[in-house]
């Protein structure tokens, strides 16, 4: 209700807060599934903030969402990725070395990504929480590869 007063009735965030505002004592604050204390609280305040400032930079551009690949790249097995910032910064869940995960589970190697990495025009992985693959993998196919290592669920440190 509130991205499509942003998106599309052009209302600001604090024109919008007062029409959710009675439905805050029902919604729980967002945090990560990772085991321990809470970092964070990420509030529907917090997002419609996020999501106003990215769309007043052009980030979001409403008419320009193509759903069908939206809706094919967070499949599994077809990346298990999405766009952060159109055509510029990708989020996906990390490979591993083979193609059943740690824990079991079906689980993408390097090889799978990258003509995923080479059609979308990625050019560098950013690997973040642990090591589950090996970074030379995308090296030797021209990526740019950059290890930014903290504990999944938490915020990064402050040289991060």
């Amino acid at each position: 209700m509130g991205i499509f007063q942003i998106a599309v009735l052009g209302k600001s965030v604090e024109e919008i807060l007062p029409s959710i505002s009675r439905l805050e004592p029902f919604l729980v604050p967002f945090r990560d599934a990772a085991m321990g204390v809470c970092q964070f609280h990420l509030t529907v305040r917090h997002v419609l903030e996020g999501f106003e400032r990215a769309f007043s930079r052009k980030m979001f551009k409403l008419d320009a969402f193509n759903i069908q690949e939206y809706e094919f790249y967070e499949q599994v097995e077809a990346g298990d990725l999405s766009w952060v910032v159109p055509e510029k910064f990708v989020a996906f869940s990390g490979p591993s070395r083979t193609k059943i995960d740690e824990d079991g589970y079906p689980a993408l190697t390097p090889q799978h990504y990258f003509p995923i990495f080479k059609k979308l025009g990625i050019t560098d992985v950013i690997r973040l929480n642990k090591v589950c693959y090996d970074r030379n993998q995308f090296v030797m196919r021209g990526f740019q590869h950059h290890d930014l290592i903290y504990t999944d669920g938490t915020n990064p440190t402050k040289s991060i």
